[in-house]
């Protein structure tokens, strides 16, 4: 007899299941998403990397431009004051200075140590104050124009005659109040200086302080190649700053 004996089967190892073409490209997309996120942030980091390198240099320029525009300034800044300072100092030798009174012949027009602005170019009038070399002490002094070349000069009364003719001093009074003398004594030329007439090129001042200064009375007359400049101004003290 044979037997009816159920034979095993044993089931057969089968292939993965393969999955559905939707899920497979949903996964596909999933990683095509994820590598292109990767690459983004790794290019924002290389250009935020680039762009601190570019900033950080773009800096050190700016700053190496500023220093040298800095010193181009400076440099031109130098070269400007030099160059005025000399023209100031040719200016000053050449056309004017400013001078400092020493003493009181001039009072009460100017005083000692007032500061006077001095004109070197121009022609020389009456009565004006120049700026001199005194022919006997080898000093500089101020005083006033009193006489021009060729005049004859003499005083009667405190008053002044040029030529004979009365010429008005309205800078000075001709008799002292208090002792009603004349404030300038009586002279002539003939008298104090032995002569008629002031020579050509050659001038007679006086000190406003006509009592008590040093003038063409004692030492002559003022060689016009002595003559410095013109005061045209006291420019100190400050509160009694006037023109001449």
């Amino acid at each position: 007899m044979t037997s009816n004996k159920k034979s095993k089967v044993r089931p057969s190892k089968s292939s993965p299941k393969k999955l559905p073409d939707k899920r497979k490209q949903a996964i596909n997309k999933k990683k095509s998403v994820k590598s292109k996120t990767i690459e983004g942030i790794s290019s924002k980091k290389e250009r935020r990397i680039r762009k601190g390198k570019t900033s950080a240099l773009s800096f050190s320029q700016k700053k190496k431009r500023k220093q040298a525009k800095r010193k181009r300034l400076i440099f031109e800044w130098s070269i400007t004051l030099g160059i005025s300072l000399i023209l100031l100092i040719i200016i000053n030798i050449s056309t004017f200075s400013v001078v400092t009174v020493d003493g009181y012949s001039m009072t009460p027009t100017i005083n000692d140590q007032d500061k006077l602005f001095v004109f070197k170019w121009g022609k020389v009038n009456r009565f004006q104050l120049i700026y001199f070399k005194d022919p006997k002490k080898n000093e500089v002094s101020v005083r006033r124009i009193i006489g021009l070349p060729g005049e004859r000069i003499e005083y009667r009364e405190g008053i002044l005659y040029v030529d004979n003719s009365q010429v008005p001093e309205r800078f000075i009074e001709a008799i002292d109040e208090a002792t009603e003398e004349p404030i300038t004594g009586n002279f002539t030329l003939d008298e104090i200086l032995e002569v008629g007439s002031i020579p050509e090129g050659h001038y007679f001042v006086l000190g406003d302080n006509r009592q008590y200064a040093t003038d063409s009375r004692y030492y002559g007359f003022i060689d016009e190649k002595s003559i410095i400049g013109v005061a045209k101004a006291r420019i100190f003290p400050f509160h009694n700053m006037r023109q001449f």
